[in-house]
């Protein structure tokens, strides 16, 4: 399978979530303002901190894509996904993906929840309307996540970073890598981090327990709620 559009860097991220702030957010929504952003989404943020744009008072991550889980070979796999790109193959799935809709898969042995009841949920969602759910992966998407992905990795990248940042990691992820998530986090300067022991992926698609550990660290963190009062 092929698709038509192919997201050559992060760097498109970057000016969506600009476009948003400076049209929609800042000239209608009165501060403080907060953000959450969850792995992919994490890490635009994570992006947008390390730039100096401080929309937000604070920043919330869940489980966000510093580095992928289970991929030690990290260097060949960018290396890979760098030529077929450049061989004009960026457009295509990644090997043994296609756009089958990784939501509708079934729930055993699912690597996001360990929540049948919400896990079934969002399929119903993806039932009634498919345009909402995603498919693999592109090669070209692939070569963009591990450059930013590879930036991340650098002890400076997060020492840099001025914004008040809150890392949550989930303690059984099997997409993205806790221990880099914890690493990143033992770099920042004005951030904190706590795994969540059990939860997978999608935390705020989990069991009722590791959910209300994030909105309690959630709370802690943000000026004004519950915790603060």
């Amino acid at each position: 399978m092929i698709r038509s559009r192919v997201v050559g860097d992060f760097s498109e991220y970057d000016t969506d979530l600009h476009t948003f702030m400076s049209e929609v957010v800042l000239p209608d929504c009165p501060p403080p303002l907060f953000a959450i952003g969850h792995s992919m989404g994490g890490a635009v943020l994570i992006r947008a901190a390390f730039r100096g744009l401080r929309w937000f008072d604070r920043i919330v991550l869940s489980a966000p894509m510093i580095k992928l889980a289970h991929l030690p070979m990290f260097g060949y796999a960018q290396r890979v996904a760098m030529m077929l790109r450049l061989s004009g193959l960026g457009s295509a799935y990644i090997p043994g993906g296609d756009a089958s809709v990784l939501a509708m898969q079934p729930f055993a042995g699912n690597p996001t929840t360990s929540d049948p009841v919400r896990y079934a949920r969002i399929a119903a969602v993806l039932e009634a309307e498919p345009a909402l759910g995603i498919g693999a992966p592109t090669i070209g998407w692939a070569h963009a996540a591990f450059k930013a992905m590879a930036s991340f990795a650098q002890p400076s990248y997060a020492a840099n970073i001025r914004q008040p940042i809150l890392i949550v990691g989930a303690g059984r992820d099997q997409l993205v890598s806790t221990p880099a998530v914890e690493e990143f986090g033992v770099h920042l300067r004005a951030g904190s981090h706590l795994v969540i022991a059990g939860s997978m992926h999608e935390i705020l698609m989990e069991q009722q327990n590791y959910r209300m550990q994030f909105w309690a660290a959630c709370d802690a963190f943000i000026p004004g709620t519950p915790l603060f009062g």
